[in-house]
C-alpha cells in the first residue's frame, strides 16, 4: 500500500493510530512507540553528525540527507542521503554517483526529493544541484531508484536554469507521486514540480498577487505549500497597517484565478479569510478546513505555540505544541535496497 507522504515541514501529533515518533532536536532521534520513554536511536549512521534534512514517510521509508558547507567558502558538499525503514532498521546509504566526481565540483546548492513510481512499482530521490562554472551557475539533476540501485543523469529544459536553488525550501509530496519545491525563478517565488513516474520537471510561479505584493519593513508576505483534498495548494499571507490577511489558491490546469488577468494560470483562489491583527505565517493544513498559523513571518521571527484557525467557522484554538519538526509513521516491512 503507497502511503502520502509528508512535508519536510510537517508538525504533527501523536496518536494511537501511530507506530513510532521522529523528532527534530539538535539533529533528529526516533522513538518507537513500544519504548517511547527510553532512550532515542542514533540516526548518524556512521556519519560525524545527524542528519540536516528529513523526506517522508513514504510507505513507512524516510529519506536522510547530510550536507556541509566548506569552510571559509560558499560551497557545499554534495549530500549523503540514506533510505532508511525505522520498523525494520534497515538503512541503505545511497552511492555516489558522476557529481561526485571531476569535472563536476564548486557546488552551490542541492535540494532532494523523495517519493514512489507506481507504474515501475520502485521509489525514487531525485537531486537537482547548482554547480558553479565560472561566474555561472548551471542546474543539472539525476534520479536513483532503488530497484536499479544507481543514478541517471536526466536531461532538463531552459526553465530548470532560471530557478535559483537553497539548501532547505518549503517541499511537499502529493497523491499524483509529484514532489514539489517552492523556489525562486527569476526573481519571482515559483513552485517546481517533478513527476515520479514521467522524471519530468514542471516550474509554476506564484499567483500574481502574491509575486507583486512588495516586501518592506512594514510589509511582509509569507507563503506555505499546503495538502488540500489531494491538490497541491498553497496559502499566502500579507502584513500591511498592522494586520494579516490569509489567501488560499489551490493548483489546477488552465483555471484563471478570479483576481488574475493571465489566461494560463494554473491557480484558483478558494477563500480569503483576515484581517488578524498582528504578523502571522501559515504552516499548512492541520485537518479539513483548519489551517496551522505561526506568529511571526521567518524562522527568526517565529514565537510562541501554533494555533488552529478554521477558516469556515473564524474562530481558533491554541495547540500545546513545542513548533519542533516531528513526523509519524506506520511500520512498514517495504525494504530500501530493492525489490518488493
Amino acid at each position: 500500500m503507497h502511503i502520502n507522504s509528508n512535508s519536510s515541514n510537517s508538525l504533527v501529533s501523536w496518536n494511537d493510530n501511530s507506530d513510532g515518533l521522529i523528532v527534530g532536536h539538535d539533529g533528529y532521534h526516533v522513538f518507537p512507540k513500544s519504548w517511547f520513554c527510553e532512550q532515542p536511536v542514533d540516526l548518524t549512521f556512521g556519519l560525524e553528525m545527524k542528519p540536516n534534512l528529513v523526506l517522508g514517510p513514504c510507505d513507512g521509508i524516510f529519506c536522510l540527507y547530510w550536507t556541509t558547507r566548506h569552510r571559509m567558502q560558499h560551497h557545499f558538499t554534495l549530500p549523503s542521503i540514506v533510505l532508511w525503514n525505522p520498523s525494520t532498521r534497515e538503512a541503505n546509504m545511497l552511492p555516489k554517483s558522476s557529481f561526485d566526481f571531476p569535472p563536476y565540483k564548486l557546488v552551490d546548492d542541492c535540494i532532494v526529493g523523495f517519493g514512489f513510481d507506481g507504474k515501475a512499482k520502485t521509489y525514487k530521490v531525485v537531486k537537482l544541484v547548482s554547480f558553479e562554472v565560472g561566474d555561472d551557475e548551471v542546474n543539472c539533476t539525476e534520479v536513483y531508484t532503488s530497484s536499479s540501485g544507481c543514478w541517471r543523469f536526466l536531461q532538463i529544459g531552459g526553465n530548470l536554469q532560471d530557478v535559483g536553488l537553497c539548501s532547505k525550501p518549503y517541499s511537499m509530496y502529493t497523491n499524483d507521486v509529484v514532489f514539489h519545491w517552492s523556489l525562486f525563478q527569476t526573481g519571482n517565488m515559483a513552485v517546481v514540480s517533478f513527476d515520479m513516474g514521467e522524471e519530468v520537471f514542471r516550474v509554476t510561479p506564484l499567483p500574481k498577487k502574491f509575486n507583486l505584493f512588495p516586501y518592506t519593513d512594514d510589509r511582509r508576505k509569507f507563503h506555505s505549500l499546503a495538502l488540500l483534498k489531494d491538490s497541491l495548494g498553497v496559502i499566502c499571507s500579507f502584513y500591511e497597517d498592522g494586520c494579516t490577511t490569509f489567501v488560499l489558491w489551490l493548483m489546477t490546469q488552465n483555471h484563471k484565478v478570479d483576481d488574475d488577468d493571465d489566461p494560463d494560470s494554473s491557480w484558483f483562489r478558494v477563500s480569503t479569510w483576515g484581517p488578524l491583527p498582528g504578523l502571522y505565517s501559515p504552516l499548512g493544513f492541520w485537518k479539513n478546513t483548519e489551517v496551522l498559523i505561526q506568529t511571526g513571518c521567518n524562522t527568526s521571527e517565529l514565537h510562541g505555540s501554533p494555533f488552529l484557525y478554521d477558516i469556515v467557522t473564524q474562530k481558533h484554538r491554541e495547540l500545546k505544541l513545542s513548533g519542533e519538526p516531528k513526523f509519524i509513521y506506520k511500520q512498514s516491512l517495504v525494504s530500501v535496497t530493492g525489490g518488493n
